[in-house]
């Protein structure tokens, strides 16, 4: 175990890390207890007192049967404990029951924690109606004995920076739930407002508090707190330095961040502040989780702890999306990874996510030893654009910094678009994406080029070829009716395009609506080129309404296969493409640019294309407008194939989908 007096406060350090428990659901936050264990919430519904050292798990809670957990940011959230734990011995929890968007709701739960278990819950807090974003829900309690909830901006963003609702919050609440008669506005739980979605909350031994705040598009957020005091949104995004934002700002007084990440963001989530002699090199910093940013950073304060003077990036990439930190009174540090979330990006989630992992300092003037492969192989379908590992492994003993893929030719095989420089700790192999994107049958041989900061450029050949064989459906969306109550058996079928033969291994039923659905029949068979075959599939519904869902098809093959089934149980035929509150797409069938429309009285949302496996290819925000138009590619710019999509988008009000074939 290295020490903190073994350091020396003048020398650069960057991190390391071992893994203390692998596993786990979808971790939200982190504590250490007062136990000396640490517990961590999974928004699958389990809380739980892992041991450091061993990694041992002891379930306290679990709500896996009652929490609404979808991929999003739904489930189990923040979790602390009463002041005087354990003589009073109430631990608090943030969760969303329910089992859909209509009928959940948030709540935060104060539970008795009594022989190894948390019972006898107590609703202390509801917010409803839910959104899948932005639910906050970071818990704790301060120096002044209130409990502080975060919460994001859904379903009313409009709310955020007035003196109403819950949505755009830090609240302030006793520790029964009742308003403190100190409060900012009086009988409201507010304490600040003016945020979109707050992750992160730290308060300093000084008394000041600290959060951390998503953007949208630019400028996340880590904002000292003030009572009363409105942060800005949805009018301002980080500082007030933009035309449009200066009448605003002027008129209500917003106080600006002490940190914004300026043109882009990182999704900043769990904020701890360090300063203990273990790592002097971090003294007197905040430390910050990175979700879409894949790193933790430190925050350098200046002397009066009101603003950040320096930043430092640690673990960039190195461990895929890092949710929570947790330190120990003796200084070591912990974080989690999110790597079964919705917004995971290749090569993670690794077999081992989610994991928790205790950092281990790396000087700086370690080197690196990097060992990559001479060759690879790879095979596409044409028209697919497969991403594939290229396994690049760190033998030495500092860190392994890699810049990007080189493409050295004029093959279809490339690097994928690039994220940023990508750490490899000491003894770990990151597979690096490559991708192979063949829009005709035949082979290739491409040179690749993968340059690093401190062990030169290292070439990697790469043989591809389509010789595969590639199930498709014949159809790529089915449309189905039937009364409620009554069932349908419906057959999708599937074709083996590819040249050589597939074997049918299995198929499931996927979606939102998946319950109203079920396999009744899959071949087993070997298909020889152009063979088809014939699933047979159960619609069941109970309710008027219409239903998704998709069919998927397990092969032999390099990848599954997918056909989109809408299905009806209204008396009429499915979704009006002339109804007001339809999301509207056209044209439908497109190869080029399509205009999609809002439903009527919304004007903004989270605008998302999916491809038929449910991996996002595009997304962004529209906000003012009812229109807007997608010119068909991807966002790294690349035209998408021919195929089904589905448009979604989230909104304050719900989610729409629509499907979109594109041709090519």
């Amino acid at each position: 175990m290295i020490l903190g007096g073994s350091f020396n406060a003048k020398a650069q350090y960057s991190f390391s890390y071992r893994s203390v428990a692998k596993g786990l659901v979808v971790p939200w936050e982190i504590e250490i207890g007062p136990d000396g264990t640490m517990w961590t919430s999974e928004r699958a519904g389990v809380l739980s007192r892992i041991d450091l050292e061993t990694g041992a798990k002891k379930v306290l809670l679990d709500l896996r049967d009652s929490v609404f957990f979808v991929p999003v940011e739904l489930g189990m959230l923040g979790f602390t404990w009463h002041p005087d734990f354990p003589d009073s011995s109430y631990v608090y929890v943030a969760l969303v029951y329910g089992s859909s968007l209509e009928t959940s709701y948030r709540v935060v739960e104060r539970y008795t924690y009594e022989n190894d278990s948390l019972v006898r819950p107590v609703e202390i807090l509801r917010h409803q109606p839910i959104h899948p974003i932005h639910n906050g829900c970071r818990l704790k309690i301060g120096q002044d004995r209130k409990l502080y909830v975060t919460m994001g901006d859904t379903p009313n963003m409009n709310n955020a920076d007035q003196d109403v609702g819950l949505e755009g919050k830090v609240l302030r609440m006793n520790l029964d739930g009742s308003v403190p008669d100190d409060n900012p506005v009086p009988g409201h739980l507010l304490f600040t407002k003016g945020h979109r979605n707050v992750q992160g909350f730290v308060q300093l031994p000084s008394g000041a508090i600290f959060t951390s705040e998503h953007g949208s598009d630019i400028e996340d957020e880590v904002n000292l707190l003030s009572r009363g005091q409105n942060y800005g949104w949805p009018y301002v995004e980080g500082p007030c330095d933009q035309p449009w934002e200066f009448d605003y700002c002027d008129s209500v007084n917003v106080t600006p961040p002490v940190w914004s990440s300026g043109q882009g963001t990182i999704a900043p989530c769990g904020l701890e502040y360090y300063d203990h002699e273990r790592y002097p090199f971090l003294r007197n910093s905040l430390l910050l989780s990175w979700l879409k940013g894949s790193a933790l950073a430190q925050l350098k304060l200046n002397e009066r702890q009101d603003s950040v003077v320096s930043t430092t990036e640690f673990l960039r990439r190195s461990v895929g999306r890092i949710r929570d930190i947790a330190i120990t009174p003796d200084g070591r540090i912990y974080v989690c990874t999110s790597n079964h979330d919705a917004n995971v990006y290749f090569p993670f989630p690794a077999p081992d996510d989610d994991q928790i992992l205790e950092l281990i300092p790396v000087p700086d003037t370690a080197l690196p030893v990097a060992v990559a492969p001479d060759t690879l192989r790879v095979q596409a379908f044409p028209g697919d654009e497969v991403v594939f590992p290229i396994p690049f492994s760190n033998e030495g003993l500092g860190q392994l910094r890699v810049d990007g893929i080189w493409k050295r030719d004029t093959t279809p095989i490339d690097g994928a678009p690039w994220r940023g420089t990508i750490t490899i700790v000491p003894g770990t192999t990151y597979n690096l994406p490559g991708v192979f994107a063949p829009t005709e049958h035949g082979e290739w041989i491409g040179h690749l080029w993968i340059p690093t900061q401190r062990t030169g450029i290292h070439s990697v050949y790469v043989h591809a070829d389509t010789w595969v064989g590639m199930l498709a459906p014949v159809r790529d969306t089915v449309m189905v009716s039937t009364p409620p109550g009554f069932g349908r058996t419906f057959k999708v079928r599937f074709e083996n395009i590819g040249v050589r033969p597939i074997e049918v291994k299995g198929a499931e039923v996927t979606g939102p609506d998946r319950d109203h659905f079920s396999v009744i029949n899959v071949p087993s068979v070997t298909l020889e080129p152009q063979q088809t075959t014939d699933l047979t599939i159960r619609y069941l519904p109970t309710e008027p309404g219409d239903h998704e869902a998709t069919v998927r098809v397990h092969t032999s093959a390099y990848r599954d296969t997918a056909a989109l089934v809408l299905a009806s149980s209204r008396t009429t035929s499915v979704a009006s493409a002339e109804a007001d509150d339809a999301l509207l797409v056209y044209p439908n069938p497109s190869s080029s640019a399509v205009t999609i429309r809002l439903p009527d009285d919304v004007d903004q949302g989270s605008l998302s294309i999916l491809d038929a496996f449910g991996n996002r290819v595009f997304e962004t925000t529209v906000v003012g407008k009812r229109t807007f138009i997608w010119n068909g590619r991807s966002r790294s710019g690349r035209r998408l194939a021919s195929g089904l999509y589905v448009v979604a988008l989230s909104t304050p009000y719900g989610v729409y989908h629509s499907p979109l074939q594109r041709v090519r």
